[in-house]
């Protein structure tokens, strides 16, 4: 039988970050997902990441215990608004909405 508790764990990914941290994302979520977790400034900044020591694109969809390094651009035009489609995290497409409003003003 399948505990309420080990549905909850298929619903989620654990993504280690810098520093050791642990991040709870859940299943599905992209490279945008865990930036945005992490800080607006990283995601609004980001152009790629390397996962397990391999590059990725920001649309890279994470596996449980990957290891995730944001590589971020102070110089980067920002989150793209095609990102929200590859976002499944409120809080990400949330951002990215806010900042290409603000980019449009």
């Amino acid at each position: 039988g399948s505990s309420a508790a080990s549905d909850v764990y298929k619903r989620q990914v654990y993504i280690y970050g810098m520093n050791g941290r642990i991040v709870e994302l859940p299943k599905g979520s992209t490279v945008i997902d865990y930036a945005f977790n992490l800080d607006s400034d990283i995601g609004n900044t980001m152009v790629g990441a390397i996962v397990n020591d391999d590059y990725k694109d920001v649309s890279y969809v994470l596996k449980n215990n990957d290891r995730v390094r944001i590589i971020s651009d102070e110089l980067s035009f920002g989150p793209r608004e095609e990102w929200i489609t590859k976002a499944v995290t409120t809080k990400a497409r949330k951002r990215i909405k806010e900042f290409n409003k603000e980019i449009r003003k």
